[in-house]
């Protein structure tokens, strides 16, 4: 994720997340320092939700909750998921599409079959 910030402002929200980790007794590792950069940052105004109530709740940021909110925030896996999603409902509008069509044609070359027939008709009288 890219942050609008300036290279002063960014290493500010850094050393910010650093104390809060510290304080909080986070785990010093890659994921719970995005989580924490980004809710120093502001930028992802759900997450900072998510942890503000977490916190309110729990009197803190347990682990296994900070793991958590990272997987419904800032997690690639969860975009993944929510891309196969959208996907798995676009391959079904699609297919309704497709039968659409189909039974369109079908009907259509009924109705030019029709039509052959009544113009035959006509011509033989």
């Amino acid at each position: 994720m890219s942050y609008p910030d300036d290279v002063e402002q960014s290493q500010a929200y850094g050393r910010k997340a650093m104390r809060l980790m510290e304080a909080r007794k986070s785990p010093a590792s890659p994921k719970h320092y995005e989580l924490w950069f980004s809710y120093v940052a502001g930028h992802n105004r759900a997450l900072v939700s998510a942890v503000n109530e977490a916190i309110k709740v729990n009197g803190g940021l347990p682990t296994e909750l900070a793991d958590k909110i990272y997987q419904e925030h800032l997690s690639s896996d969860h975009i993944t998921e929510q891309v196969d999603h959208v996907g798995t409902q676009m391959s079904g509008e699609i297919d309704q599409v497709l039968a659409m069509i189909t039974a369109t044609m079908g009907r259509t070359s009924e109705y030019s079959d029709s039509l052959a027939d009544v113009s035959s008709d006509l011509n033989d009288d």
